[in-house]
């Protein structure tokens, strides 16, 4: 007899693997079979962290190039090593997500490697395509690909459009908001004003989550209908609730 957990197993396992994903140790098999049948094989490389419009520019544009399109994915561990501590921006599996999403894309392949060189080597693909904000002498697996007849393509990609900007972007919209906010504290002495809604902090529930103490009537609205609400970290208004 089959156990209903046996099938949920199953079921959630085939759920969770995602057909485009392939596995390094079966990546040159799967070429391989995909060459026999007579495919171009394109390959592109990258952190995609985060993915962005520059980066759909480039998957449609190789897509082009050939029948079948390769990414070679940085995993987390590469991304680390590469660019920091504090990167990747969104985890390998995510990333992968987002990718095999994507229509014009084929299979993807994570690799730990600071580099793609070994999987470049492996797969041995028709074409190895870049952005041409990169120079053809600085694409790695530019040598391996050419001494085979193979080609290296840049592609055109938008100006000014990166990971790196769009996160430098974010850190400063954060820095900013966390600006306001601090400033907007010290004015009103410990209070914001938020919209209207039951908020819940652990048994305690209201629409104005402000000390019994504070100088706002209960019920109080500004005229946009937005209610007092002390931010807990930082109020300099000492609480006298029933639950500290």
């Amino acid at each position: 007899a089959v156990e209903r957990g046996d099938i949920l197993d199953i079921l959630g396992h085939t759920a969770k693997k995602n057909p485009k994903l392939i596995e390094r140790k079966n990546l040159k098999e799967s070429v391989q079979k995909l060459r026999e049948k007579g495919k171009k094989i394109v390959f592109l490389n990258g952190y995609f962290d985060p993915l962005h419009i520059g980066h759909m520019q480039l998957i449609n544009e190789a897509k082009k190039k050939g029948d079948i399109i390769i990414f070679g994915l940085n995993s987390d561990k590469s991304v680390r090593e590469n660019k920091g501590p504090d990167r990747p921006f969104m985890n390998e599996e995510t990333r992968a997500e987002l990718l095999a999403s994507i229509s014009s894309v084929d299979y993807i392949t994570l690799f730990d490697e600071l580099t793609p060189l070994k999987t470049i080597q492996e797969i041995q693909p028709n074409i190895l395509a870049k952005g041409n904000n990169y120079k053809a002498v600085e694409i790695i697996g530019k040598e391996i690909v050419e001494s085979y007849g193979g080609k290296v393509v840049l592609l055109n990609v938008i100006p000014g459009i990166s990971s790196d900007n769009l996160l430098s972007s974010i850190k400063g919209i954060k820095h900013n908001q966390k600006k306001l906010l601090t400033e907007t504290l010290r004015k009103q002495n410990g209070i914001l004003f938020a919209e209207p809604a039951i908020v819940h902090r652990y048994q305690y529930s209201g629409r104005d989550i402000i000390a019994k103490n504070s100088k706002f009537a209960e019920g109080y609205t500004d005229k946009r209908g937005y209610v007092p609400v002390e931010w807990w970290i930082m109020s300099k208004t000492l609480a006298e609730n029933d639950k500290t």
